[in-house]
């Protein structure tokens, strides 16, 4: 094989500039994702050209150059940092793309372009690959959207995928691009067949997608898939164009002969063979390489997270399956069932865009030593299992009936996992984009205790006699019961605690329904009103009932009443009936865990807070006592990001446990079996865990987004899954005590409210003593 020198790089991207007017685009605002450490004292092409750093811009100019190495015959240029990788040893020798595979390589490509017209129409398409990522491009063509009246509800231009943007803007304004206008029109035409495909070979060759992503290949003719195959190949080869100019970083010996695995494995489609087959044969070769089969689903994770990572070698595997088992168990199999769920009308795969750059960047970032690697990774990969459990919630509540695939966009993500020790103080935020959506990594300092009075003792809480009510129900009602257990010991008299139940269970019981109607065994003395209708029922010990009931744990210790929420009787009038049942009380405090009543209502976003809960409030603010104080516990597991805000438009006081109070809240959980061991799977709360969390974090004096011990089968349901991560914060353990009315008018829910001077009964005192 001839060696050939090409033009030097700098003139000949300058050339591309000049002819692709396209090109320039790519140095503007980005959607993008760096993955790589970049070497700051080597300045980059664009950095010699625009005097700043272009991220795509670079990875194209290599992606192009690599063409025209392998057009030239030019093996030194194309593996030039290949053997510096070598020198350095940061590559094995024979990782270096050997010269009878660039060989095959040359050929492969000379048979696709077979002249400088499909030449140029080869750099065309890799010049304007990733412009449906350019801020501008996808600012203009949601303009032009907009002004010829197109968008309908939601404008064609929203979505997560890049290639489907460009698709969109070639296919109605052609206009905007000048290079792709020049191009003969059946190279025009092979672009859109390539793209309308809605397939990416880079993401197969690095199991990023779904085999429910391989049945469009299908669609392409051969003269479109070769070109678009290639076109992919080049892509891949300048991946790291922003990292190193002087070669293909990415093309190595592996990379190529994964490439013609996939594109072998492509081919068996049109000769029949299931999209499930061919994705599931490309992972068992993958599995090979790096010396192991695939016989369990932990098996079939490793070898796709090594296809992400680019594992090529047995000591990168264990490496992966070391860091894997190091998993909390929860962690872990989120992460065994989502890698192999491949996408179906029932179940749709979740596809994270951009988890190979989010691993890529937390392994490599976490600094040189293998421990440190290995720590990156582990944070990477419980990311990981953290962004498939937000796109599974997603997923079971949104997604189309026909939508086999659910794509969750993590670039952002991945780009702040360059500093991987920093995922666990992460947290995330995800937005509806189309029929997918985006996941973005916020920073929150969490609520400002110095800005809260202290209340210095629960028994600061005035009136003497109070009724602890659940307003959200089960898990409600077991912090209700310790809460007051808590008020007893510094002298209060609580008459009961009441849990305040919707008519359908909107949470699964352990069969896993939800929306069946309320229902209670074995209660004790029942409630009526005047009309002999029940309004309250004692719930004991030996209780059972329908959902998830949890009520029977607190009436160990206190009376508790259930009251069950139905359309014909109002709320207030059983509420009110109870207390006096009770013998009247001097203050209701109503209780929620997690702080989901702290957000607020408004006309676009409609009623935020749990339907539940803002009606309980509302009930309860009308019953017929001296006091009506609000109570958050654990707030942050569930608050909105405002809640710190609302909390002080409320007038709350802030309560930490003292040692002995905390040593209550163990001694009862445990006792309740509430504590989150394996032996009570059945028993379980998400606020429930999370305080209890907060509470040993706060001993430590630690903080950050932990999994709690949730039954597996609650968080891997597809149809109703629970998201196990909790971002535990100091303000977790204590409680936020309010007045009722001041956090209605809060949330914007006042208005909605009458109260009348005899509803307030006796005088409603709003301050804490």
């Amino acid at each position: 094989m001839t060696t050939l020198r090409s033009p030097s790089i700098d003139l000949s991207i300058s050339t591309i500039l000049q002819e692709y007017p396209e090109m320039g685009w790519l140095a503007g605002s980005i959607h993008g994702t760096p993955e790589g450490k970049v070497d700051a004292s080597a300045p980059t092409i664009s950095q010699r050209i625009f005097g700043e750093k272009q991220i795509e811009f670079d990875r194209t100019a290599v992606g192009i150059l690599v063409l025209d190495w392998v057009l030239a015959a030019d093996y030194e240029s194309f593996t030039e940092c290949q053997w510096q990788q070598v020198e350095q040893g940061r590559m094995p020798l024979e990782e270096v793309l050997s010269p009878k595979s660039f060989d095959e390589l040359r050929k492969y490509t000379q048979r696709i372009l077979p002249d400088e017209t499909s030449r140029r129409a080869m750099v065309t398409f890799m010049v304007i690959n990733d412009l449906g990522k350019v801020d501008a491009v996808v600012d203009e063509l949601k303009a032009r959207a907009v002004a010829e009246e197109t968008a309908g509800s939601r404008n064609p231009f929203d979505d997560v995928d890049h290639d489907k943007l460009l698709l969109l803007g070639l296919r109605r304004h052609p206009e905007i691009f000048p290079s792709f206008c020049a191009l003969p029109i059946e190279y025009r035409k092979c672009i859109l067949e390539g793209l309308a495909a809605e397939f990416n070979i880079g993401q197969f060759i690095q199991a990023e997608n779904l085999p429910s992503n391989l049945q469009r290949v299908l669609q392409m003719g051969e003269f479109a898939s070769d070109f678009y195959m290639l076109h992919a190949l080049c892509d891949i080869a300048g991946a790291a164009g922003h990292v190193v100019q002087n070669g293909s970083r990415i093309m190595t010996e592996s990379t190529w002969a994964n490439f013609r695995e996939a594109v072998s494995g492509l081919e068996k489609l049109s000769q029949g063979k299931s999209p499930t087959d061919v994705y599931h044969d490309y992972l068992a070769q993958r599995a090979n390489a790096m010396g192991f089969s695939i016989e369990t689903s932990e098996d079939l994770a490793v070898a796709r997270l090594g296809c992400m990572l680019r594992a090529f070698r047995r000591k990168e595997a264990d490496e992966i399956r070391g860091a894997l088992r190091d998993l909390d168990t929860t962690t872990r199999s989120i992460l065994t069932t989502e890698l192999s769920r491949w996408g179906s009308d029932e179940c749709p795969g979740i596809l994270l865009y951009y988890a190979p750059a989010l691993l890529v960047n937390a392994r490599d970032n976490a600094g040189g030593e293998p421990e440190h690697r290995l720590h990156g990774l582990e944070q990477g990969l419980t990311m990981l299992a953290r962004l498939y459990q937000k796109g599974r919630t997603l997923a079971a509540q949104s997604v189309k009936p026909e939508q086999t695939v659910f794509t969750l966009l993590v670039s952002d993500v991945a780009k702040q996992a360059t500093k991987p020790l920093g995922l666990s103080q992460l947290d995330l935020e995800v937005k509806r984009v189309g029929d997918n959506a985006e996941a973005i990594g916020v920073t929150r300092p969490g609520i400002d205790l110095g800005r809260f009075g202290d209340l210095q003792s629960l028994g600061d809480i005035p009136g003497q006699r109070i009724a602890v009510v659940a307003i959200g129900g089960g898990s409600d009602c077991v912090q209700a019961g310790v809460f007051s257990q808590l008020l007893q010991q510094v002298g209060k008299t609580c008459p009961a605690v009441i849990s305040v139940r919707s008519e359908k269970t909107m949470s699964q019981g352990t069969d896993g329904r939800q929306g069946v109607s309320r229902s209670l065994e074995s209660p004790g003395e029942i409630v009526s009103d005047t009309k002999g209708r029940p309004m309250a029922f004692q719930v004991l010990p030996e209780s059972t009932g329908s959902g998830r009931f949890l009520e029977n744990l607190p009436a160990r210790l206190d009376p508790v009443y259930l009251v069950i929420d139905t359309p014909d009787i109002p709320l207030e009038d059983k509420l009110n009936r109870l207390l006096r049942h009770l013998g009247g009380v001097d203050t209701v405090l109503a209780l929620d865990t997690g702080g989901d009543s702290l957000y607020r209502m408004n006309a676009e976003q409609g009623q935020a807070t749990p339907d539940q809960d803002a009606k309980v409030l509302k009930a309860l603010v009308r019953v017929q006592v001296d006091y009506r104080k609000t109570c958050i516990v654990a707030c942050g597991v569930d608050s909105p990001p405002d809640a710190e805000a609302v909390l002080l438009e409320a007038g709350a006081k802030y309560y930490a446990p003292q040692t002995h109070e905390i040593q209550t809240i163990f001694s009862i959980y445990h006792e309740e079996r509430m504590d989150g061991s394996a032996a009570n799977e059945g028993l379980y709360g998400k606020t429930s865990f999370a305080w209890q969390m907060a509470l040993k974090m706060a001993l430590k004096k630690a903080d950050g987004v932990e999994c709690l011990p949730l039954p597996e089968r609650v968080v891997l349901d597809a149809k109703n899954p629970w998201d196990p991560y909790v971002h535990v914060r100091p303000e977790m353990q204590g409680f936020f005590v309010g007045d009722l009315r001041a956090h209605l008018q809060a949330i914007g829910a006042g208005r909605s409210v009458s109260i009348s001077d005899a509803d307030e009964g006796l005088s409603q005192k709003s301050d804490l003593r």
